[in-house]
């Protein structure tokens, strides 16, 4: 759930609920008159005692609001629970990203066309956000502009696409905690069970890569935007990974639109549905799906592509049908999650309101997100004042996070 809250009224909205917490002593009225010598003793001892413990309570209160956020007093052990467990989604969220754009065989100059215009496209987006960018399988015309080997002799004996990709993915696992990018756009097959990314040279398998990234421990956006490209989610989805394949299974092996849809999604303000000012992986995988059904409708085709999208590792993948805005309105199969959670919170280009947070503060805010998500599931399992209690102590951090990082325009829940 991507949101950027209105700190002041959100924390007033938060304490409405919050009751009375167990810092002061209320004490009744004492009948003085008529209570013998020892009962007064135990009167004065008792109001001293009360008063010492408050005082110890308030310093202590004090103490806890001036540190981190992280903590806040008499938090419930559920809520804690609840950031813990979601540690490694939030992994996925945070961090300077690099992205790895791999074009596949074109087959024909249309094809290659196309490839090297989505190409500039990507190349543009990245460099707008300071994104790290390496692209493979560039046209051979290009091949001497990009390594400075100009013979023949040279070009042949570079390596293949394959190799090459396979060994970025390598290089880039030297960088451990920051989110890495991965995107094939081209043309797929899947035979005999085996599902293959179409490159100059070797194809690459689904099962290559997977091994490729078991190397790697930082987390990983993966879009495999190709034909016949869904057995790559089965193959690659994973803790810590975000995958969106262009189709649901390796039948739909016609060429996939969905490519495109995607970066201009990804580009695209409108794509923005709850408006926290940048685009979401999930917010582009619904913008481009909904794009591709209205191709084939205008078009009047049977549409041969579903695109998919898996961020919880469960290998089963999530169509935009089961949204609204970017709020899932059904319910998967057999209590299955559903997807969206954690591609939620990643994005490409950064908003002004990520760009005054410190690292720290979005591993901060991600745990709080988390944290709200996981309320959320168990909301039918609490009683109102369990469940605001719960809400209260995960918003009112979370907007003191907002309103410690300086940000001048944090705006109230989008697209719910």
């Amino acid at each position: 759930m991507r949101k950027r809250w209105r700190s002041r009224s959100l924390e007033l909205h938060a304490t409405a609920y919050q009751g009375i917490h167990p810092v002061g002593v209320k004490l009744g009225i004492i009948k003085w008159l008529g209570i013998p010598l020892l009962g007064r003793f135990c009167v004065v001892r008792s109001v001293c005692a009360n008063w010492v413990w408050s005082v110890f309570f308030g310093i202590s209160l004090g103490f806890s609001l001036s540190q981190s956020c992280c903590a806040v007093a008499d938090e419930p052990s559920s809520v804690l629970s609840a950031a813990s467990s979601a540690e490694n989604e939030t992994k996925a969220v945070t961090g300077k990203r690099d992205l790895i754009l791999v074009m596949g065989a074109g087959g024909t100059d249309e094809y290659e066309t196309e490839f090297r215009d989505l190409e500039s496209k990507w190349s543009a987006v990245c460099e707008a956000a300071g994104v790290g960018y390496q692209v493979i399988g560039l046209p051979e015309g290009e091949i001497e502009a990009q390594t400075g080997e100009g013979s023949k002799d040279q070009v042949e004996g570079a390596k293949s696409d394959r190799d090459s990709l396979l060994e970025e993915i390598e290089i880039a696992g030297a960088n451990e905690d920051d989110p890495l990018w991965i995107v094939l756009m081209g043309h797929g097959t899947y035979s005999r069970g085996v599902a293959k990314f179409n490159l100059r040279g070797p194809d690459v398998t689904a099962a290559e890569i997977n091994d490729s990234l078991g190397k790697l421990s930082r987390p990983i956006v993966f879009l495999n935007l190709f034909s016949s490209s869904g057995p790559f989610l089965n193959a690659l989805s994973n803790e810590n990974r975000i995958i969106v394949t262009a189709t649901r299974s390796g039948e739909e092996k016609n060429y996939s639109r969905f490519a495109r849809f995607f970066i201009e999604s990804l580009a695209a303000d409108a794509s923005d549905l709850d408006h926290d000012s940048q685009v979401s992986v999930l917010e582009a995988f619904l913008a481009a799906s909904a794009m591709t059904r209205e191709f084939y409708d205008s078009e009047q085709r049977l549409m041969t592509e579903h695109a998919l999208l898996d961020d919880n590792g469960d290998q089963l993948g999530t169509q935009a049908d089961f949204f609204r805005g970017v709020r899932p309105v059904k319910k998967a199969k057999g209590g299955k999650s559903l997807d969206g959670r954690v591609s939620s919170r990643q994005n490409l280009v950064e908003g002004e309101a990520d760009l005054n947070l410190t690292e720290i503060q979005r591993r901060q805010r991600d745990d709080y997100e988390a944290a709200l998500d996981k309320l959320s599931d168990r909301k039918s399992q609490l009683t109102d004042a369990e469940y605001l209690k719960e809400l209260e102590y995960i918003l009112i951090p979370l907007a003191r996070l907002y309103e410690s990082s300086g940000s001048s325009e944090i705006d109230g829940p989008g697209d719910e």
